[in-house]
């Protein structure tokens, strides 16, 4: 039996096995959630919880939800959709925005609609059947998810992945080329790709009461094979406004703002980055001075994982600092968890979601994600 392995590179750490005699497993099963592909921490609550995509990726046509994840007690409950009507609901990526005031917390999600729903009153206007993405809006109360808006251009937004919300109202989603996950197959080939795009939508008009906003989509950028995660960092001590961008089969690419233009710089890391199937991107600290990203080591069994539970994939999570540089910060086979899409600092514990199977597992890595008190320490980093 292959035992599943912590690696910590760089950061003064020795191999760890979850195997180890005598002392209590650095990792455990956290709660049991189908397809939790993403996840955001809401620190509103008392104590703190995961807001959980939760797809069953296998059975697609399956409707999907949102659970909350105690922090402590691994309980999790499905958050009801209040006022969101009959459209289908399959989530993918999710951004949280925290309170202001006056305003609840906001829950943007990625909706891979059903080709019905772009017939049945869900669109303004309908797109092509294999086209019906959008982007919903959620108050985030405590045991309840209260919908606000849907947002959609099935002629920008055709298939988004991933998205980073901002408390402006603008956001950013990531749009790969193809269609669902049935074309997974796809990211182990190059030929005949299309190229990825990055999508904006900046919010024009917003009103103050409702915080909603009406706005447009734009094309921000077009880059890579196929774009997955996406994370942002404000300007701020000399340093433009960025978004990183994780893409398969390219690495990790940083777009900064000057103006109104988005230009794309290269990492000196981007070669070995861009070997291995980038997916979510998380900061691991308060300054935003390092990334996590989650990455498919192995396309071919993650393609077979897809299709059936009897089949691991291995799984990699990188801390990428902004300003150079890269480590390995967990690394399994399979046997602990398949296929880890997403991973979370919080409190001194390393938190993993996964594409297909059912667990959220939690490590307990107080050298890499800082406990509560130590949050936020340290100043920002320069260069990329």
């Amino acid at each position: 039996m292959k035992l599943p392995l912590l690696v910590a590179a760089g950061l003064g750490m020795a191999l760890w096995s979850v195997a180890a005699t005598g002392n209590p497993p650095p990792c455990s099963l956290l709660a049991r959630v189908v397809g939790p592909e993403d996840f955001e921490v809401d620190a509103s609550t008392t104590p703190a919880r995961l807001l959980v995509s939760s797809q069953d990726r296998r059975r697609p046509e399956r409707p999907g939800a949102i659970f909350a994840v105690d922090l402590e007690s691994g309980g999790r409950r499905r958050l009801p959709l209040r006022g969101r009507g009959r459209c289908s609901f399959h989530p993918h990526g999710v951004s949280l925005v925290p309170a202001a005031v006056g305003l609840a917390p906001r829950l943007y999600v990625v909706n891979l609609h059903d080709p019905d729903d772009a017939v049945a009153g869900c669109f303004p206007s309908a797109g092509e059947p294999d086209a019906v993405t959008s982007i919903e809006i959620f108050a985030v109360g405590d045991d309840e998810l209260r919908f606000l808006q849907r947002l959609a251009d099935p002629e920008v937004l055709t298939n988004a992945n991933d998205l980073v919300a901002l408390p402006s109202g603008d956001f950013y989603a990531t749009n790969p080329p193809g269609g669902r996950l049935s074309q997974l197959a796809e990211l182990t080939h190059v030929p005949g790709l299309e190229r990825s795009k990055v999508v904006g939508f900046r919010c024009r008009d917003r009103d103050a009461a409702t915080g909603l906003c009406s706005g447009e989509f734009s094309l921000t950028a077009t880059l890579g094979r196929y774009a997955n995660g996406i994370a942002h960092r404000e300007a701020g001590d000399g340093q433009p406004e960025r978004l990183y961008v994780a893409a398969t089969g390219d690495g990790l690419h940083v777009l900064t703002l000057g103006g109104e233009k988005w230009t794309q710089q290269v990492r000196d890391e981007q070669r070995e980055l861009e070997t291995l199937g980038g997916d979510n991107l998380t900061w691991a600290d308060a300054d935003k001075t390092r990334l996590l990203l989650a990455v498919h080591p192995d396309a071919r069994r993650f393609v077979q994982h897809s299709r059936t539970p009897r089949a691991p994939a291995p799984s990699k999570v990188l801390a990428v600092p902004i300003a150079s540089g890269v480590e390995t910060v967990f690394e399994d086979s399979g046997g602990l968890i398949s296929a880890a899409s997403t991973a979370a600092c919080v409190r001194g514990t390393l938190v993993l979601g996964q594409v297909f199977g059912h667990e959220l597992v939690r490590c307990r890595r107080p050298d890499l994600c800082p406990p509560e008190a130590e949050e936020g320490a340290g100043p920002p980093a320069e260069g990329l």
